[in-house]
């Protein structure tokens, strides 16, 4: 598919939703915001405003005053328009696997396969009062959940750069036998049961500071080991490449049954703890968390080849619309 191709198709199906007329401005909200999708497509690393606003003049074929450019830059309406063309391009990827996709999601027992993670950007210092950073005195964090069978992105949000990851998670409604893996930023035992509650399921690594009561032996274990704490397990010597306990997990007066499976690692001389209520072979549970390096691989090319990190402006409004042009040319790049 084309990168045209693909540009005329939705510009095809947002019309009704964004004017492509507009009295009061040379350029319309349709023009501008396709403009802009593709100037920053475009656009050199270090590109300032009015590199973008030349971009735009170059693909919309239509004339815009560099005053007039940045107030529409600033504002919310051209924030709530991009928005729905997100949303647009997000329902492209609903039927788009294949066969030998769908066979690899029936093996393992899910729907999809989502990987939850965040990433960082630094913002100028004049933005710390509305985006207050951890590392950095301003910083936006761009939290995402993504199909890691299709690239696409299916949840997206975004917050001052200060907010910590287990405050922000997709919607678990309509998830039911959604696979979730996610790393120790998101964990709590509450997450855990919820999504379980809610027939989904997760996938993450243990962590260290979490207490595990072993209930049963399924794998390389004993009986003798019930009643143990798990991470209190030390092994000098692989007893196999796989370990598999069932522990339990109680908050709040809800109890959950779970798998937790053990990788032996030669280099450490360990075991690499993973926690699961999925119902599959052990050997792909290893596997299954290395997929979520995808999701960092999405954040990676976000900013090395679509330019997300780099923010020349001051303006909330125009961060945000930046941060959502980055989002839907990365998914436009997943289609193509």
């Amino acid at each position: 598919m084309e990168l045209e191709t693909v540009l005329a198709s939705i510009k095809t199906k947002v019309k009704k939703q964004i004017p492509s007329k507009d009295k009061r401005s040379s350029i319309s909200a349709l023009d501008l915001i396709f403009g802009l999708i593709q100037a920053v497509m475009v656009a050199k690393k270090d590109y300032s405003i009015a590199d973008l606003r030349r971009n735009v003049i170059a693909f919309s074929g239509i004339k815009i005053c560099r005053s007039s450019f940045l107030d529409r830059l600033k504002t919310q309406y051209i924030v709530k328009k991009l928005y729905f063309v997100l949303n647009t391009i997000m329902m492209e990827f609903k039927n788009s696997l294949v066969y030998d996709e769908i066979n690899f999601l029936n093996k393992i027992g899910v729907k999809k396969i989502m990987a939850v993670d965040s990433t960082m950007v630094t913002l100028w210092d004049a933005l710390s009062l509305k985006f207050p950073g951890t590392f950095n005195y301003s910083a936006v964090k761009l939290h995402a959940c993504i199909d890691l069978i299709t690239g696409a992105v299916a949840w997206y949000q975004h917050t001052p750069g200060s907010t910590h990851d287990s405050q922000c998670f997709p919607s678990l409604r309509g998830t039911q036998k959604n696979l979730f893996i996610f790393d120790l930023g998101y964990w709590s035992y509450d997450l855990l049961i919820k999504i379980s509650e809610k027939g989904a399921f997760f996938l993450s690594r243990i962590k260290k500071s979490a207490t595990f009561t072993i209930v049963e032996t399924v794998k390389g274990l004993g009986k003798k080991h019930i009643g143990r704490d798990l991470l209190s397990l030390e092994f000098k010597k692989s007893r196999g490449k796989i370990l598999e306990v069932m522990v339990n997990i109680t908050n709040d007066n809800r109890e959950l049954m779970c798998r937790a499976i053990g990788f032996w690692n030669p280099t450490e001389k360990c075991y690499h703890w993973y926690l699961t209520n999925l119902d599959c072979d052990p050997k792909y549970i290893h596997l299954l968390y290395k997929l979520r390096w995808q999701v960092e691989l999405a954040f990676k090319a976000c900013k090395s080849t679509i330019n997300i990190d780099h923010m020349p402006t001051t303006h909330p409004y125009a961060v945000i619309t930046l941060l959502l042009i980055g989002i839907i040319n990365y998914q436009i790049s997943m289609l193509i």
